[in-house]
């Protein structure tokens, strides 16, 4: 009796051992996921700055995230810009893919100096059902990016 009652001990502790590294593992590849998104959301915000303050005639901003030509936006240029970075777009649209994830990007006005992304992994983040989610405001005036996690 005491013989069995040993040998479940051991194969119980076997037990959550294995599911304890299981579960750090999982935990280490979501984190990985996250700073890779966080690593791209740095690339884009490094092209993105480049092309706001690059003169309108050298194909850049100049000041904007959609600038003017002639009285029409050119809301097309930025998306260009990163292409040529070598971020692949998705179907003519806002969103780019990177083996990392998935980033779409947004303004709220023409005239707005803040440029938006939100980068969406592959692995579920935190709440255990959403995948891993950050999103980064790109301040073309000050130069400046702020990150932050969502999921």
């Amino acid at each position: 009796m005491q013989k069995f009652l040993f040998v479940c001990v051991v194969i119980i502790m076997i037990v959550v051992v294995i599911v304890g590294i299981v579960g750090l593992m999982q935990q280490h590849v979501v984190e990985n996921n996250r700073k890779a998104i966080t690593s791209d959301l740095h690339n884009f915000a490094q092209q993105a700055l480049t092309f706001f303050n690059t003169p309108l005639y050298l194909g850049g901003g100049e000041g904007l995230w959609v600038p003017q030509i002639d009285g029409e936006y050119q809301d097309n240029r930025c998306r260009l810009w990163l292409q040529l970075a070598g971020f692949e777009q998705k179907e003519n649209s806002d969103t780019f893919i990177t083996n990392n994830g998935t980033f779409k990007m947004w303004i709220n006005s023409y005239e707005d100096k803040i440029l938006k992304f939100e980068g969406t992994g592959l692995e579920i983040g935190d709440d255990g059902v959403n995948p891993v989610k950050l999103r980064m405001d790109v301040n073309g005036s000050v130069r400046g990016i702020l990150i932050k996690t969502i999921n």
